[in-house]
């Protein structure tokens, strides 16, 4: 089996932009769905995020109001915050979700007011010019320097591929989650346990 591993930026709105754009080539060019994508949340995890995109939209119209004349500007930003748990909806409505973080116990009911300081930050409280690509720029920066300390989760998330599918069968599916876990360069990551469980694995940078 196939997987195709997209390497993203959670919090670079161009990464976003990139992933859909490759999902779309993905779909024009094969003649049958993928048997599943996989992602980096939990489903509860990403609900309660994707109910905070209307806060955040607002939000974020009220620290930066020359957005509120560009609309195409302000939904890509929008659709950033949690967007690896629902770009694909779309395009592939009858495609399995397989949520990797099920079992991971995090606190998001604060997401949207966070990741808008993080925002703040990126731009260093300045007016941005094209935010998309000054935020884009900021988080490319950042995710040079951004180290994989932990592997523990990939070695989860591959057996949890492992336990659904066989490797040796035909089909393909995707998985979306960080550039460190997607890497074929990292030693012990969700590629690499993949690759020693059978699978036949590609991946793509979409962080820059």
């Amino acid at each position: 089996m196939e997987i195709i591993i997209f390497g993203i930026s959670h919090f670079d709105p161009q990464s976003y932009k990139n992933l859909v754009k490759i999902l779309r080539c993905q779909k024009s060019s094969r003649s049958d769905p993928p048997l599943f994508i996989a992602t980096e949340w939990g489903q509860k995890a990403f609900e309660e995020i994707r109910n905070q995109r209307p806060q955040f939209r607002e939000m974020i119209k009220n620290n930066w109001p020359q957005l509120s004349t560009n609309q195409q500007a302000l939904d890509v930003i929008v659709k950033t915050l949690g967007f690896e748990g629902d770009c694909y909806t779309e395009l592939f409505p009858s495609t399995k979700t397989i949520w990797l973080d099920n079992d991971r116990d995090v606190s998001v009911s604060d997401y949207a007011v966070n990741r808008l300081s993080m925002y703040k930050g990126f731009l260093n409280n300045k007016v941005p010019g094209d935010i998309i690509q000054d935020l884009h720029l900021e988080a490319a920066r950042r995710i040079q320097t951004a180290q994989l300390d932990d592997t523990s989760r990939d070695k989860k998330w591959a057996e949890n591929l492992a336990q659904q599918f066989v490797s040796s069968s035909n089909g393909y599916g995707f998985a979306i989650v960080g550039r460190l876990h997607a890497t074929n360069a990292i030693a012990n990551n969700f590629f690499s346990a993949l690759s020693e469980r059978g699978f036949t694995c590609s991946w793509h940078d979409l962080s820059t």
